[in-house]
């Protein structure tokens, strides 16, 4: 199960990053720098926001309880 979570969350770390790179040099060039960096630093805010009100902390929680919450969220 952690496996499965950790490897989605690298790839989707790597596809994010693989965009930055396209993403940023577009936006620099069209609307300047102000602008492109204003951009991506609301975006990363927002993605930290719904993160931490939509994951559920499991730190000191062990796996079994970690399992039982999650399979209570599926039903």
């Amino acid at each position: 199960m952690r496996g499965v979570a950790q490897s989605i969350t690298v790839t989707a770390g790597r596809i994010g990053a693989a965009l930055t790179s396209f993403v940023f040099p577009s936006l620099f060039a069209l609307y300047g720098e102000s602008f492109a960096i204003t951009f991506l630093a609301i975006v990363a805010g927002i993605s930290s926001i719904i993160t931490f009100l939509l994951i559920p902390e499991t730190k000191g929680k062990p796996l079994e309880e970690t399992s039982r919450e999650i399979q209570v969220l599926k039903a």
